[in-house]
């Protein structure tokens, strides 16, 4: 099992420092994969569909068509975690998404 908050801890340990080396494009990508990790880490989905395009896993997914984001990540040793994670999961609807 992937620990979601072990995996945001380093990718933010990376903002402002490693990820100056991208170019920005492709930091704007990264900082939305932050974004995106931490929704996963609180079940920010709006349906249960796992194919849904809602999911933060895949919006992930398309900004991992980014290769020079990719390189970073696997330099950093996180594209085949983060990769698995957006592969194998429940897709989950956060509590009080739908509740008043």
């Amino acid at each position: 099992m992937i620990d979601i908050d072990k995996l945001i801890f380093k990718v933010l340990l990376l903002d402002g420092n490693s990820s100056m080396l991208l170019e920005r494009k492709s930091r704007t990508k990264f900082h939305t994969i932050i974004i995106e990790l931490t929704k996963i880490k609180y079940d920010i989905r709006y349906c249960s569909n796992k194919n849904c395009g809602c999911h933060p896993e895949s919006s992930i997914k398309i900004l991992l068509e980014d290769k020079d984001l990719c390189k970073f990540l696997k330099d950093e040793h996180l594209f085949e975690t983060i990769s698995a994670l957006i592969e194998d999961y429940e897709p989950i609807v956060a509590k009080g998404i739908y509740e008043n």
